[in-house]
C-alpha cells in the first residue's frame, strides 16, 4: 500500500575521466528533466497566492536555483519508507493536489532520479535508488503534545471517582472545530476556562461522599487514597505531604476531605495526561510506564480514569510490555464501557459537532427541531453501536448496512412508514438508496444548509475522510457563488470552481464526490427535483469510476484506500494529534493489519495501542 521509496545512501560521487562521455551535473539533470514538471504541475498551487500558499514548499515562476532547493528539501526529507517528494507527487501522502505523477511515467522517473541525485550529490548519472523497509527504523512516537482531558472525561472521571455528578457546561466546554476533540487544540484552558475548572472542583466536592472522613486519621487516609486515584499512580512523598497539610487546614475531618478534592481535580496531575517514562533507548525515546500506559488505555478505551484493576496491571508490570498492553487492551474492548469510545470517535470523524452550528428553515422543515436534532445524533449513535457491538465490527458495514434504527420522526424524513403503534425507536431495514452512515440524517443535516444542501461540504468530506486528501483552501479563495439565473442547476453554478485554476485542481474531485449526494436535501431527505424544479442530477466520476447516485459513489470506493484513512483518523484520536511524517511506518503496520483483519474495527483499536505513538515519547 505505502511503496518502498527510500532511497540508499549511496551512489557513483565521481566525476568522468577524461575523454568519457560529458557530465550530467546535478543541477543540470533539474533543469532539464525537474523544472517543466515543477512548472506544468506544482506552480499552480505552490505559490503565495495559490492553494498551496499556507504550506512551506512555497515556489517563485523562474527561480529554478531557489525551486531546485525548495525540492530538495523535500527530496531529503524521509517519510518512513518514503521521500516526502516523491509520496507527495504520486499521492502517497495527503497532497491537496492529489497524484501529480504515475510511478514509472516520465516524469516520475525525472523526480526519481532527482531524489535519488539529493541523497548522492556530485555524480553525472542516476545513482540508483534501491529501497528500505521500515524494519530498519527505530521506534518512532513522533511529538507527543501535553494533553488536557476532554470535558466528557473530566465528568465521567470525577463521576467514578467519588460517584458525583457535576453538570455539563461548568467544565470547560471541548470545541473539537474540525478536528478530534482529544487534541490539545480542541481542550485549551483560558483565564474563563481555568475559573470552570475551579467550579467544577468545588461542585464534585460538595456532592462528594465523605462520611469515611470521620476523624482526623480516617481523614487522611481517605483523602490520601483518594488522590492517588485521581492522580491515577502512588503518591510521591512531597504529594502526600501536601495531601496531609490540606486535611489539616480543614474547619474538621469531613471540611478537609473536601479541600483535598478541590486540591487535586484543579491539579495538573488530574488534569492532563501522565508522560512518565522508565527507560530510555540509546536514539532518546522513552518508554512510558505502566501508570501513564494505564492512563492512555483507559481515557482511549473508556473516556475515563483507570479502575484498581488496570492500576494494578500497572504496578505488577503488566502494562510494561507490548504483549501485556495487547492483552487488557483487548479485554478493554470487550468491556461495555468501550460503547463510548466508539460513539465519540465517529461523532469526531464525521463532524456531527455541527449539528449544534445549523439552523433548518423553519417554513420548509416545521418538524425539524431539538428534538428531531436529537434523534438524529442518535440514530447515528445506535448504527455505529450495533454495526461494532452486535454486527460484524467491519469497517465496510459502516458503509453499507441498510439496518438502523428510527422514531416516527426520522421514519417520515427517511420516507419509512411504521405503525400507529410502534415503539420510540423501532429496528428498520431501509432500502437501497441508503446504504451506510453517510445517508442517514445527522451526517446529511451536519453537512448541509439552512434551506439547501451542500454537496462541496458532502464532497470535500468524503475525500478528507475516507481517502485522507489534504483540501485547505487558499487564503483569498472566494467562497461566494455567482447569484442563480433561472434554468441553472446547482452543477451550473459550481461550474465556476472547475474554471477557475487556483480552485480547479481540488473542485474536480470535490464536486463530482458531492453531487453524488444531491438526491438528499437539508435534513436528509430523499428528492428528485433542486429547490429550483430542476431535476437532481447525481451522476459524476471519480478516480475514473462512473456512478449515478451516493449508493454508487459508496459502492465503488477504493475501500483499501478508504480502510487505510479510517485507520488513520482512529490512530489521531487515540494519539491526541494529527499524524506527522514520522508516523508513516507506524500507519503502514496499523493499515496492514486492519486490511489483514478485514477492516475489523476492534482489532483496529488493539493495533493503535501497539503503536510507537501509544506507547513511547521523545523527552524534550
Amino acid at each position: 500500500m505505502r511503496a518502498a521509496l527510500l532511497l540508499a545512501l549511496w551512489g557513483c560521487g565521481k566525476a568522468p575521466a577524461p575523454g568519457a562521455e560529458p557530465c550530467t551535473t546535478d543541477a543540470e539533470q533539474y533543469a532539464a528533466d525537474v523544472a517543466p514538471v515543477v512548472e506544468t504541475d506544482c506552480l499552480g498551487c505552490h505559490v503565495s497566492e495559490g492553494a498551496a500558499a499556507d504550506t512551506r514548499q512555497l515556489l517563485v515562476a523562474g527561480e529554478d536555483e531557489a525551486n531546485r532547493m525548495v525540492l530538495h528539501t523535500m527530496a531529503t526529507e524521509v517519510v518512513g519508507e518514503r521521500s516526502l517528494l516523491l509520496a507527495k507527487a504520486t499521492g502517497e501522502l495527503e497532497h491537496g493536489g492529489g497524484a501529480r505523477v504515475a510511478e514509472g511515467d516520465a516524469d516520475w522517473l525525472a523526480l526519481e532520479e532527482f531524489v535519488a541525485r539529493a541523497f548522492s550529490e556530485g555524480g553525472c548519472e542516476h545513482p540508483g535508488a534501491p529501497s528500505l523497509d521500515c524494519a530498519t527504523t527505530g521506534l518512532q512516537p513522533g511529538t507527543s503534545p501535553l494533553r488536557r482531558l476532554t470535558d466528557r472525561q473530566a465528568l465521567a472521571a470525577a463521576a467514578d471517582l467519588l460517584d458525583v455528578s457535576v453538570a455539563s457546561g461548568v467544565f470547560p466546554v471541548t470545541a473539537a472545530d474540525g478536528g478530534m476533540s482529544t487534541w490539545p487544540t480542541a481542550n485549551t484552558v483560558s483565564a474563563a476556562g481555568a475559573e470552570g475548572i475551579m467550579e467544577f472542583a468545588e461542585a464534585a466536592a460538595a456532592g462528594a461522599d465523605v462520611s469515611a472522613c470521620a476523624s482526623d486519621e480516617e481523614a487522611v487516609a481517605w483523602s490520601l487514597a483518594f488522590a492517588e486515584a485521581a492522580f491515577r499512580r502512588p503518591l510521591e512523598d512531597d504529594s502526600a505531604v501536601l495531601v496531609e497539610a490540606m486535611v489539616e487546614l480543614g474547619d474538621d475531618p469531613e471540611d478537609g476531605c473536601r479541600a483535598v478534592i478541590e486540591l487535586a481535580l484543579q491539579s495538573p496531575r488530574f488534569l492532563y495526561l501522565d508522560t512518565t517514562t522508565e527507560s530510555v533507548d540509546d536514539d532518546g525515546v522513552a518508554s512510558l510506564d505502566g501508570y501513564a500506559v494505564a492512563s492512555r488505555l483507559s481515557f482511549f478505551l473508556w473516556n475515563t480514569t483507570p479502575d484498581a484493576d488496570l492500576l494494578a496491571e500497572a504496578e505488577s508490570g503488566t502494562l510494561s510490555t507490548r504483549a501485556g498492553v495487547r492483552e487488557t487492551a483487548r479485554r478493554m474492548v470487550d468491556d461495555p464501557r468501550a460503547v463510548d469510545m466508539v460513539v465519540r470517535f465517529h461523532h469526531d470523524w464525521l463532524r456531527l459537532e455541527r449539528l449544534d452550528e445549523v439552523s433548518k428553515d423553519d417554513e420548509l422543515y416545521p418538524s425539524w427541531n431539538g428534538s428531531t436534532l436529537d434523534q438524529a445524533r442518535q440514530e447515528t449513535e445506535l448504527f455505529v453501536s450495533e454495526v461494532v457491538w452486535l454486527g460484524d465490527g467491519r469497517f465496510d458495514a459502516l458503509l453499507d448496512s441498510q439496518e438502523t434504527w428510527l422514531t416516527p420522526e426520522l421514519a417520515e424524513i427517511y420516507g419509512v412508514s411504521v405503525e400507529d403503534d410502534t415503539p420510540e425507536w423501532s429496528r428498520v431495514e431501509l432500502d437501497g438508496s441508503r446504504p451506510g452512515v453517510l445517508t442517514r440524517a445527522a451526517w446529511l443535516a451536519a453537512h448541509g444548509y439552512a434551506n439547501t444542501s451542500a454537496p462541496v461540504r458532502r464532497g470535500a468530506f468524503l475525500l478528507e475522510q475516507l481517502y485522507c486528501e489534504d483540501l485547505a483552501p487558499p487564503a483569498d479563495v472566494d467562497f461566494d457563488l455567482p447569484e442563480a439565473v433561472e434554468g441553472e442547476s446547482v452543477r451550473d453554478r459550481l461550474q465556476q470552481h472547475r474554471e477557475d485554476p487556483s480552485c480547479a485542481v481540488c473542485h474536480e474531485r470535490i464536486d463530482p464526490a458531492g453531487f453524488a449526494f444531491e438526491h438528499y436535501g437539508p435534513v436528509g431527505e430523499w428528492r428528485e427535483v433542486w429547490e429550483d424544479g430542476l431535476t437532481v442530477d447525481a451522476s459524476g466520476e471519480l478516480d475514473g469510476t462512473s456512478f449515478d447516485d451516493a449508493a454508487g459513489l459508496l459502492q465503488n470506493l477504493d475501500r483499501s484506500r478508504a480502510r487505510a484513512c479510517y485507520a488513520e483518523r482512529w490512530f489521531e484520536y487515540a494519539i491526541g494529534r494529527p499524524a506527522e511524517n514520522a508516523d508513516a511506518c507506524g500507519l503502514e503496520r496499523l493499515e496492514t493489519r486492519f486490511e489483514a483483519s478485514e477492516g475489523d474495527l476492534r482489532e483496529l483499536v488493539v493495533a493503535i495501542s501497539q503503536s510507537d505513538a501509544f506507547l513511547h515519547v521523545v523527552p524534550e
